[in-house]
C-alpha cells in the first residue's frame, strides 16, 4: 500500500501540476501487534526516496461529532467509527438523501453498516437497492473480494490436498457463502427459510452454475423467484 500510495501521489502532482497532500484512510483496526504505515521509504544504491502520508484511523473518528459537523464525505464510513449506534446510523442515512448525493452513498453506508450489525437492522435503517448496487463500484469490489475469499481458502486446503483441489474447493465454498449471505441481506435477514437453499448449494460441485446462481440471487425480485429457479436445476 505505502508503494502505491506514493505511486498515487507522484502522478496526481504530475497531472495537475499542484502540491499533493497524501492522506490515507484506514478504515479497520489491524492486530495490535500492527501499526498502519505513515510514509513510504526506500534506499537503492545511495538514493532515497521517501514519502509521508497524513494517516486517518476511521475507527478512532467520533461518529456522532461526523455527523453533527455534516461532514458528507465521511457519513457512509460511519458504522465503522467510535461510539456509533442505530440511532447515528439513522441520522446518517437520513442527511445522505436529504443532500441528495446519490444513492450509492447510502450503498456504501448499509454495507459498512454490515460489518457491525444485524442485516434485518441494516434493511430498516437503509434502502438496499442491488439495482444501484450493480451500477456502482461497490459491485466489482464485492465480487472481487469474494473470488479472492475462494482462492484464499482453496491456497489454504491446497496445502493438505493439493493445489487445483483445493482451489477448486475454496471457490464452490466461496460462490456458496455469498449466495446465502447475499439471500439473506435481501430477503430473509433471519435466515430460517436458508437452511434447506445452503444444504441445496452444497450438492452442487460445478463453478460457473454457481456463479449463475449469484447473478440470480442478485436479480432475484423474491426469495420465492430464486427458490424456483434452484429447485428447477435438480427437477
Amino acid at each position: 500500500m505505502p508503494r502505491r500510495m506514493r505511486a498515487y501521489a507522484a502522478l496526481a502532482e504530475e497531472r495537475y501540476n499542484l502540491p499533493v497532500y497524501p492522506v490515507v484512510f484506514y478504515l479497520l483496526a489491524p492486530s495490535k501487534e500492527v501499526e498502519p504505515p505513515g510514509y513510504y521509504h526506500s534506499e537503492f544504491m545511495g538514493l532515497v526516496a521517501h514519502q509521508d502520508f497524513r494517516v486517518v484511523k476511521v475507527w478512532e473518528i467520533e461518529a456522532r461529532r461526523v455527523l453533527e459537523e455534516g461532514v458528507t464525505a465521511l457519513l457512509p464510513f460511519m458504522p465503522l467509527m467510535k461510539g456509533v449506534d442505530e440511532e447515528i446510523i439513522r441520522a446518517g442515512a437520513r442527511l445522505l438523501r436529504e443532500r441528495e448525493v446519490g444513492e450509492e452513498t447510502e450503498v456504501a453506508l448499509a454495507l459498512f453498516a454490515s460489518f457491525v450489525m444485524e442485516p434485518e437492522q441494516v434493511q430498516r435503517i437503509v434502502r438496499w437497492d442491488m439495482a444501484v448496487l450493480r451500477e456502482s463500484p461497490w459491485y466489482k469490489q464485492i465480487l472481487e473480494e469474494g473470488l479472492q475469499r475462494g482462492l484464499q481458502q482453496g491456497l489454504q486446503q491446497g496445502l493438505q490436498q493439493g493445489l487445483q483441489q483445493g482451489l477448486q474447493q475454496g471457490l464452490l465454498d466461496g460462490h456458496r457463502q455469498d449466495i446465502v449471505h447475499l439471500l439473506r441481506v435481501r430477503f430473509d435477514p433471519t435466515g430460517p427459510r436458508l437452511a434447506s437453499v445452503a444444504e441445496q448449494l452444497k450438492a452442487i460441485e460445478d463453478v460457473a452454475l454457481l456463479q449463475d446462481l449469484l447473478v440470480k440471487a442478485m436479480r432475484a425480485d423474491s426469495l420465492e423467484a430464486f427458490l424456483d429457479y434452484l429447485n428447477g436445476l435438480s427437477g
